[in-house]
């Protein structure tokens, strides 16, 4: 017998560390990261971030039920017994050179999931602003979330303090799911973090800035597309920053380019920028190269 699925970096580090006695020393398969045979199976994990369990069936699922959990089948994982809905995680502005970095935690019922199918929410980069701006309302009516905005300022200060951007958005997402933990009274939840660093990454850096920490049960790489709390949350954090960016727009006057691959138009509205007011209030400075063309 054989199971196939994808798995998260954090999986593949507590299964490296946890097996590596007894993987094999040396690997022929160039896309093979890890090997190891456990009495009836054979562990084998690719650099795809796939993992492949082959022979005994009982012993196959036993080893998913003892390493992996609900994670290896997030599709059903709000489904499971006695959980009552998900919470879910993700984040916009992290690639922008302008604009803040907005995080955001959005909790869904299990009750709620079929009304949500039909609307269709799914990651945020897969849908136009314009249908993200008139769903993202209809999901603040109807979940319970909280948005976080770090602005520009603040955010330059962070990583001034911690000089480590995925700190800064570990402290943001922490933030947000305190929020939202402490609205849900008698629900038994799940939390998951679209994955942007492993779990034990992640509590190292809330640890480093001194935070008290919001459990997280789950990370997971495009978990927007497994999860439709993540899918909101990052629909309702990609409307909140299309808001905020049109406002600053507004106040500055000119049209301000998101991302940060237009490189020569990012440093000409940068520069007039700098003329009027303090670029640390507009931009992210820590993105060197852009900045310094844009003060030299």
């Amino acid at each position: 017998m054989e199971k196939s699925f994808k798995i998260s970096s954090n999986q593949i580090e507590k299964l490296i560390n946890k097996f590596k006695k007894y993987a094999h020393r040396t690997i022929n398969n160039p896309h093979l990261l890890f090997f190891v045979k456990l009495n009836n199976i054979t562990l084998s994990i690719f650099k795809t971030k796939s993992l492949l369990l082959q022979g005994n069936k009982k012993e196959i699922d036993q080893f998913i039920k003892e390493n992996l959990n609900i994670a290896w089948t997030p599709a059903k994982a709000s489904q499971t017994k006695n959980i009552n809905g998900i919470i879910g995680c993700d984040e916009v502005g992290v690639g922008d050179y302008f604009g803040p970095l907005v995080t955001c935690a959005c909790y869904l019922d299990n009750s709620q999931i079929e009304i949500f199918k039909k609307l269709n929410i799914k990651d945020s980069k897969k849908l136009n602003d314009e249908y993200i701006l008139q769903i993202a309302n209809w999901i603040k009516k109807h979940t319970i979330l909280f948005v976080s905005i770090c602005e520009n300022n603040i955010y330059n200060k962070l990583i001034e303090k911690y000089s480590n951007s995925k700190l800064v958005l570990s402290i943001c997402h922490n933030l947000t799911l305190h929020k939202v933990q402490s609205q849900i009274k008698n629900k038994k939840y799940q939390t998951v973090m679209d994955e942007f660093v492993t779990e034990t990454k992640y509590y190292q850096y809330l640890k480093q800035a001194k935070e008290r920490i919001a459990k997280i049960d789950c990370f997971l790489p495009k978990a927007e597309d497994k999860y439709l709390a993540v899918a909101c949350a990052s629909i309702v954090a990609r409307a909140t920053f299309l808001n905020c960016m049109k406002q600053m727009q507004q106040k500055l006057k000119i049209k301000i380019p998101l991302g940060a691959s237009n490189t020569n138009e990012i440093v000409k509205v940068g520069k007039y920028i700098n003329k009027r007011y303090s670029l640390d209030d507009f931009a992210k400075v820590h993105f060197t190269p852009i900045t310094d063309k844009i003060l030299n």
